[in-house]
């Protein structure tokens, strides 16, 4: 009877033990899955930011060229209209190019628990570069549209469409802040 005891003991000591055993297995791999998730994470973060990066740029240059071209006068209006029309339209494409090719950026930088200081940063600044990208995009159309109206109130001649975006209609708050950056 002892013998029995013993046996089923030992059974269930084994048992136990390769509970554990597995469980501290399937820890350790889901562990190092989540490492290699981070790591894989960090990098496609980083080359969109990139990407990101250089479409600022590109999207600082158009905007430089609207606030040139564009101007207050309704004699302007008329003139500078296609070259006015031609850069909202690059900077919607610029946005665009934005929305398609940041996935990973607006995903793990609406992730409230960062561990990566670096990813951490790219976050940071692509929450407030976007949000103030969008934002001054909305405010240049809304400018762009209001003049065209004033311009229609005055002249009699020629009517000058307003400009819809297929991209941004609306001001944003991508970081929820509390502030819409680029629309003051």
């Amino acid at each position: 009877m002892k013998k029995i005891h013993c046996i089923c003991f030992l059974l269930v000591l084994l048992a136990i033990f390769m509970v554990a055993g597995g469980g501290t297995v399937a820890f350790i791999e889901a562990y190092d899955q989540d490492i290699e998730d981070q790591k894989n994470i960090a990098v496609s973060v980083s080359k969109e930011y990139l990407s990101f990066n250089d479409k600022t740029i590109e999207f600082s240059e158009q905007l430089e060229q609207f606030e040139n071209v564009f101007g207050k006068y309704f004699e302007d209006m008329k003139q500078n209209k296609e070259i006015t029309l031609d850069t909202l339209i690059e900077m919607e494409n610029i946005l665009k190019e934005v929305n398609e090719n940041t996935p990973v950026l607006k995903k793990t930088c609406g992730m409230t628990q960062i561990s990566d200081k670096e990813i951490l940063k790219q976050c940071l600044v692509f929450q407030k570069n976007y949000e103030m990208m969008i934002n001054t995009f909305v405010k240049m159309v809304n400018s762009y549209n209001e003049a065209v109206e004033d311009y229609n109130r005055w002249s009699t001649v020629d009517q000058l469409e307003t400009y819809t975006s297929l991209i941004a209609t609306d001001y944003i708050d991508f970081d929820q802040d509390g502030t819409f950056l680029g629309a003051n």
